[in-house]
């Protein structure tokens, strides 16, 4: 799993002496492999945010279908992958949050997968709007982007 994501990261931003257009046709590939799911879930309320590099969805209904999808920008997919090749993958599963709220229903439970092509990686539980300070950044850029789509 590190070995994939390790890969993914080096396809993304080696510069060595390799042919430019190799790489680059590599970097694209990788990116249209991975899709990120943000899920909250509580009494009453249900949240989830899918994004991949064509698209971002939102879903407000458990099990409903998406109330909101938009074409993905680059600029927020370039954002997205960035903020994305800060995380190591192999420790999403044994991050702690910061606070457990939601283990007494102060908060909706919420979890973070990644996935890159057959791989997935989820995170523990942690409190909906305050996740592990690692996946903070991630978190924060897709409920931005899914609040505005929401808006619309």
């Amino acid at each position: 799993m590190k070995y994939l994501f390790v890969l993914f990261s080096v396809a993304l931003f080696t510069k060595g002496c390799g042919d430019k257009e190799t790489q680059e046709e590599t970097v694209k590939s990788a990116q249209d492999d991975i899709s990120i799911q943000y899920e909250a879930v509580s009494r009453g309320f249900y949240e989830r945010i899918q994004v991949s590099k064509e698209q971002l969805a939102l879903t407000k209904v458990q099990g409903g279908k998406v109330s909101a999808l938009q074409e993905m920008a680059e600029s927020d997919w370039n954002e997205i992958v960035s903020l994305l090749s800060k995380i190591d993958a192999e420790k999403i599963k044994t991050l702690e949050a910061p606070s457990a709220k939601r283990l007494y229903d102060g908060a909706a439970h919420a979890v973070l997968t990644i996935q890159y092509k057959d791989v997935e990686v989820s995170s523990n539980s942690f409190d909906h709007g305050n996740p592990p300070k690692e996946l903070t950044a991630l978190v924060d850029k897709m409920q931005a982007m899914a609040k505005a789509v929401d808006k619309q």
